[in-house]
C-alpha cells in the first residue's frame, strides 16, 4: 500500500544480495553499476533511460544540459527495476539521448529510488532547488511557484506533500517535498489537492458524509483517497477508499485535502 512497505521488501532483498557469494563478474559488475537518467521534457512528457558502461561525469554533464536526474543503480532492486529503461545514449556535443517513457514505468522507477537517497548523482543546486514555501492556496486558480499542495504519484504510491516550481495553464511542475533527491514532474490539477487551510472555511464547511477527500495516512505514508463516513466539528471519520479491510480513521482537518472539482466529471 505505502513507500513504507516498498522499503521493508528492499531491505529483504538486501539481505538475499548480501548472502549472495561474491565472484569476479560480481565484483566487475559492481564496479561499474548502470546509471539512470529520469526528467520530464519541455512537452512534461516523462522520459528515462539506462545507461551501461557509461561514464557518471559524462551522463550527469549530459543530464544537466536537460534537466534531468541521474542514479546509480547500485542496489539490487534498483538495478532490477532499471532493467525496463531502454537504453539511453551519448553524442560527441556532450548532449545525451533519453526517450520517453511509460507513466507508469516512471512511476516504477520514482518509487525504487525514493528511499534511496545515496543513488543520487545530481544534486540540488540554487537553480533548481526548492522555492520558498508560500503556504497553502485556497483554490486551484491560485497555485503559484512556492506553494505546497498533495500531488498524486499513481494509485498504488498514493499522494504526497509537494512544492509547486512552476505553472503552466492547468498543468503543475512540482518537486517532493520530503524527497529532493526525486526529479521534478509534471500534475494536471484532477491530480493536484488542496489542504484545507485553516481560513478556508467555505470548502471545509461543504464536506459531508459521502464525500471523497484526500486523507493522510501519516507523515512518512502519505495522503490517500478516502470516504467521509462521519464528521464532528473539525474531525472526519473516513475509510480509505481502495482499502476497505483496513479500519476506520480519524483526522483533523489539517490532514485533509480536497481534491479539484475537475476530477469528479
Amino acid at each position: 500500500m505505502t513507500k513504507r512497505n516498498t522499503k521493508s521488501r528492499k531491505s529483504t532483498v538486501k539481505v538475499a544480495a548480501a548472502k549472495t557469494p561474491v565472484t569476479k563478474s560480481s565484483v566487475v559488475a559492481a564496479a561499474s553499476p548502470p546509471l539512470i537518467v529520469l526528467g520530464f521534457d519541455d512537452q512534461q512528457k516523462p522520459r528515462g533511460a539506462r545507461f551501461v558502461d557509461g561514464k557518471p561525469d559524462l551522463v550527469t554533464k549530459a543530464a544537466d544540459l536537460m534537466g534531468f536526474k541521474v542514479y546509480q543503480a547500485s542496489l539490487p532492486d534498483v538495478a532490477e527495476v532499471a532493467k525496463k529503461l531502454p537504453l539511453g545514449r551519448l553524442y560527441a556535443n556532450g548532449r545525451g539521448f533519453v526517450p520517453n517513457i511509460r507513466q507508469s514505468l516512471y512511476t516504477d522507477v520514482v518509487a525504487a529510488l525514493a528511499f534511496e537517497p545515496q543513488t543520487a548523482l545530481s544534486k540540488n543546486s540554487d537553480k533548481n532547488s526548492l522555492p520558498a514555501a508560500r503556504g497553502l492556496p485556497r483554490s486551484w486558480d491560485d497555485i503559484a511557484t512556492g506553494h505546497l499542495v498533495i500531488a498524486q504519484e499513481s494509485l498504488e504510491q498514493g499522494w504526497h506533500d509537494s512544492i509547486v516550481l512552476g505553472r503552466k495553464g492547468d498543468t503543475f511542475i512540482l518537486q517532493y517535498r520530503d524527497y529532493p533527491h526525486l526529479p521534478k514532474f509534471a500534475r494536471q490539477c484532477t491530480s493536484v489537492a488542496l489542504m484545507c487551510s485553516a481560513d478556508n472555511e467555505q470548502s471545509w464547511n461543504e464536506i459531508a458524509s459521502g464525500h471523497l477527500v484526500i486523507a493522510q495516512e501519516s507523515a512518512k505514508d502519505g495522503w490517500w483517497e478516502a470516504i467521509v463516513i462521519d464528521r464532528k466539528a473539525d474531525s472526519l471519520t473516513l475509510r480509505f477508499r481502495d482499502y476497505q479491510t483496513l479500519p476506520k480513521i480519524v483526522r483533523h482537518r489539517s490532514a485533509i485535502a480536497l481534491m479539484s472539482p475537475a476530477s469528479a466529471q
